[in-house]
């Protein structure tokens, strides 16, 4: 739905710069997830990935150099990872083992943890006001 009706939806009714280099996928919490999972899945569409509460990418959540090779370093300009510090331990556990495991495999992004919030609406924003800047430089 996002790459055949929502992405040229846009393109159509908004004057937008149609290149990966000038688009950006991103999301809170499930809409996390899916953005890496989209974005990562179609290189060619989205250059700037960002998840806020939500990152991984499909079943099982691999986290190896198959799932995440260090072309990503090539292939994306940013990718950008936050979780609250007060969200739910299976979820905090799994986005911060995201970002371990991303150091390790030698793939470049962003790593935020936002002070003392959960998932809610201040996390979200937090990020959003790191991450959007990050698309402009």
């Amino acid at each position: 739905m996002t790459i055949e009706e929502t992405v040229p939806t846009f393109d159509a009714r908004f004057r937008t710069l149609t290149d990966r280099d000038h688009r950006a996928i991103c999301g809170l919490s499930l809409g996390g997830f899916q953005a890496y999972t989209i974005g990562l899945d179609h290189p060619e569409l989205f250059g700037w990935i960002g998840g806020f509460s939500g990152s991984g990418r499909g079943p099982g959540d691999r986290r190896d150099a198959e799932m995440y090779p260090q072309s990503l370093n090539d292939d994306y300009h940013l990718l950008y990872i936050s979780i609250g510090t007060d969200e739910p331990a299976q979820m905090y556990a799994g986005i911060r083992d995201l970002h371990l495991a991303l150091d390790k495999l030698g793939v470049k992004h962003f790593y935020y943890e936002s002070p003392g919030t959960g998932h809610e609406w201040l996390t979200w924003r937090r990020s959003l006001h790191q991450f959007a800047p990050m698309l402009f430089r």
